[in-house]
């Protein structure tokens, strides 16, 4: 697998609510790390504190996509018990995307709009004292994208498409395990700049 200059939290040239990454180019690496970046926001806890939710979400997507992903992350608040500022009385809430370990592909890049395909494990649940590490699984997401000329970035229509595996079976995979685990699931799976191989 070849190694992209795309790195997890760059590219941008602004920040939006604070603290999103914004101001992507209209490129098919722009496209990458647009995806990248909002992937680990919504997939992280800033957005399980009901009270910052949808201005995050707002930031970055269209009205379709801040209903879909509102509703998913507040079920995700409830399944964890969390309270209303994503807090944990049983403890600390973990939730990490660990882009910089998987790896990703430009699907589909039509100039105004792009499909990547993010593959990553994922930490999710609450860690109470005493408690062992949460484990880790392997998902992908799929992220549309679409180009508005008016914001010069790119945006969200949609919620992203989540799909287990595949497991690379170690813990620490190396290029050659990730490659083989990721066999069958699409060409041009680039590593991230940043990668830990």
């Amino acid at each position: 697998m070849h190694r992209s200059t795309v790195t997890p939290g760059a590219g941008g040239t602004r920040a939006l609510a604070g603290t999103v990454p914004a101001g992507f180019a209209p490129s098919q690496d722009g496209a990458a790390a647009a995806a990248t970046a909002w992937l680990v926001m919504v997939e992280g806890t800033a957005v399980l504190d009901s009270s910052r939710r949808a201005a995050l979400l707002t930031a970055v997507g269209d009205p379709g996509f801040v209903r879909a992903a509102e509703t998913r992350l507040a079920a995700r608040a409830l399944v964890l018990g969390l309270d209303s500022i994503g807090l944990s009385p049983q403890g600390t809430v973990m939730a990490v995307a660990q882009v910089d370990r998987g790896a990703y592909r430009v699907a589909r890049f039509a100039g105004t709009s792009a499909t990547v395909e993010v593959w990553y494990p994922y930490v999710l649940g609450v860690r109470g004292r005493g408690d062992g590490p949460i484990g880790v699984r392997w998902r992908r997401a799929t992220v549309e994208l679409r180009w508005d000329s008016r914001a010069g970035d790119w945006r969200l229509p949609s919620d992203f498409a989540f799909a287990d595996g595949p497991d690379p079976q170690v813990a620490d995979p190396s290029q050659i395990d990730k490659a083989d685990a990721l066999a069958g699931t699409g060409k041009e799976w680039l590593l991230y700049a940043t990668a830990q191989d």
